[in-house]
């Protein structure tokens, strides 16, 4: 998963755009593009971003949901990631953190987004933009749902 956020952020970062701006709004643009994701999350301003941000959320709900199932039923079983998570992590902790880690995807999304209305940008680059960072999360999202489902209750490898 972090090696999808890693490319996320190369691509956003690593796209053509022209930034002119001071030190104190550099500092200030990931809190307003938090605020402009969420706010395009609940008025459904672009209907298209909405639905992939929607979407990125019921991703990572889909990935929480499978691992507090599969620490129910597996004893034995522990989080890979435990410098962050911790060995077996409570529910609440997961769905606090996986809610936070779809927003920051879909605040990359939402920026990412923006920056593909750029009409100088050639429209292969602009698809990029809008498809990558709604694919690369929900690919890990979904590898990691179906993995945790289909570990058997023992915590055997078969």
């Amino acid at each position: 998963m972090r090696k999808s956020l890693f490319l996320i952020c190369a691509l956003a970062l690593g796209s053509p755009i022209a930034v002119h701006a001071g030190p104190k709004r550099t500092l200030s643009a990931l809190p307003r593009a938090v605020g402009r994701t969420a706010a395009n999350m609940v008025t459904f301003r672009d209907r298209n971003l909405a639905w992939r941000q929607w979407a990125l959320l019921a991703g990572a709900l889909a990935n929480t949901g499978s691992s507090i199932d599969l620490y129910g039923r597996c004893p034995t079983c522990t989080e890979r990631d435990m410098f962050f998570y911790g060995s077996r992590p409570s529910a609440g902790r997961l769905i606090v953190f996986e809610l936070l880690g779809g927003m920051a995807y879909s605040t990359i999304q939402q920026v990412s987004w923006e920056s593909s209305y750029n009409k100088e940008q050639p429209r292969e680059w602009r698809a990029v933009l809008r498809w990558v960072p709604t694919a690369a999360p929900l690919v890990g999202y979904t590898w990691a749902t179906v993995h945790n489902i289909r570990i058997p209750s023992d915590g055997s490898r078969n």
